[in-house]
């Protein structure tokens, strides 16, 4: 038991102890903070398309991607929160114009992607292994939305 303590001790002096802990964990909070503003971009620049779509059932189609969108950001709140983290309010809308073919919110997800990737991957560097878990989960079901999107355009374009 004595040779576990010890063990203990000399990995946290290597790793920084607990100074260094606080500072990955502020570093976390700081990447789900941008992931939450990147979804909440996204779900705006979708809002603004789906207004200009001239089919009402597609358009209801969006505004519940919307709605999930807005769930992951929730999400992310809530593991801001958790981690002892101040959830900042809703960024301030941009003007944001429509252009009819969804390429900026295609765009937007794809560095999205990423972000989630990279956040995942460096969230269980950091031994948070929830987050790292919830962050894959997203990433997954936001992949599935993407895919849902893709779908919605194609009949948008067929029904033309």
């Amino acid at each position: 038991m004595a040779k576990i303590a010890w063990i203990d001790n000399v990995i946290e002096k290597l790793e920084g102890g607990p100074h260094r802990e606080a500072s990955r964990r502020a570093e976390v909070i700081e990447f789900l903070r941008q992931d939450r503003a990147k979804l909440l971009e996204i779900a705006r620049r979708l809002e603004v398309e789906a207004e200009h779509v001239a089919y009402p059932h597609l358009r209801n189609e969006i505004h519940q991607l919307v709605e999930k969108k807005r769930g992951f950001a929730e999400k992310l709140r809530a593991l801001v929160e958790e981690l002892g983290g101040r959830a900042e309010a809703d960024p301030e809308a941009e003007a944001i114009f429509p252009r009819g073919n969804f390429r900026d919110v295609f765009n937007a997800e794809s560095e999205l992607y990423e972000q989630l990737t990279d956040h995942s991957n460096l969230a269980e560097d950091y031994r948070l292994f929830h987050v790292a878990k919830q962050l894959r989960d997203m990433k997954n079901e936001n992949s599935d939305l993407v895919e849902q999107l893709e779908q919605i355009i194609m009949r948008i374009n067929a029904e033309i």
